[in-house]
């Protein structure tokens, strides 16, 4: 499967869009360790709190690796770069 199918897939039938308090915020493409990469941010209502999503799906052979953190949205900012560090960190082996 291509980048692309796999976003797709897991954006169309990974459940979030069915929360009728999703929001997508934004989206993207980065590469990270010679890996390109999808990503993209949301915010949807958990058990009565507002939580911001950013998540990654990078695909090596035949695997695909999804990165995801989360916070509660009033938080998110605080803790956003410390999230893309660690994202920026990954490396398949």
């Amino acid at each position: 499967m291509s980048l692309d199918e796999y976003y797709q897939t897991f954006v169309t039938y990974g459940g979030l869009e069915e929360l009728s308090s999703y929001e997508k915020l934004s989206e993207g493409e980065e590469t990270i360790n010679g890996l390109k990469g999808k990503w993209f941010e949301c915010k949807y209502k958990d058990r009565g709190i507002f939580v911001t999503n950013l998540i990654y799906l990078i695909p090596k052979g035949d695997k695909i690796f999804m990165l995801t953190s989360f916070s509660s949205t009033e938080k998110y900012p605080k803790y956003k770069d410390n999230f893309l560090g660690m994202i920026k960190s990954f490396e398949a082996m």
